[in-house]
């Protein structure tokens, strides 16, 4: 087992799932999340891939709390990581990682009307539908994003590397100044 890492594991917007279906986050759905997470009643497991059946799929870590930070992203501690699974990280064989939510009329819900995160799963060879949010480290540095929301990218999906440097001088503007991420867009030329 390897020690406690903190990643940002989402953030407001509109996203593909990987259904291509496209649904919309806001800051205060995030806050629900965050607040309504009880690991005690149902703990959201590390998963490799997103198993149709998270109680037969292996577990290789546990959230162990959700909060959101200055930027508006969703963060969780990951606990517990397993050993095998650090090593598939620094074998490259997982790269990105894609939150699972139950949905908010969904009867397995422990907290109906509001989202809840099922578990969060390590993607191989997909690619990632919202990028640059973090990456996991494991003795030696490793470029693994993570992404969010049982979102792997389309066919064909690219991100615009200028954009999201945008977008991310812009999230960090909006945190360092208190100010709205639109104000932040507008102030760097968006």
């Amino acid at each position: 087992m390897t020690d406690t890492q903190t990643l940002p594991i989402f953030r407001p917007g509109c996203w593909a799932d990987s259904g291509d279906q496209r649904l919309c986050f806001t800051a205060q759905h995030l806050r629900e999340i965050a607040d309504g997470y009880n690991p005690a009643v149902r703990p959201a497991p590390l998963v490799l891939g997103h198993p149709a059946d998270d109680a037969s799929a292996p577990a290789h870590g546990w959230i162990e709390r959700l909060s959101v930070n200055p930027a508006g992203e969703l963060v969780a501690p990951v606990g517990r990581i397993s050993s095998a699974f650090a090593g598939l990280v620094k074998a490259g064989a997982y790269r990105s990682l894609s939150a699972s939510f139950v949905s908010p009329s969904a009867p397995s819900n422990p907290t109906p009307g509001r989202w809840y995160l099922r578990h969060l799963g390590a993607l191989g060879a997909s690619g990632p539908a919202v990028p640059g949010l973090g990456q996991f480290a494991f003795g030696e540095p490793q470029p693994l994003a993570c992404h969010c929301a049982d979102f792997s990218a389309p066919r064909g999906y690219g991100s615009d590397p200028d954009r999201l440097a945008l977008h991310q001088s812009a999230l960090a503007l909006a945190a360092r100044e208190g100010i709205d991420y639109f104000a932040a867009a507008r102030a760097l030329g968006a």
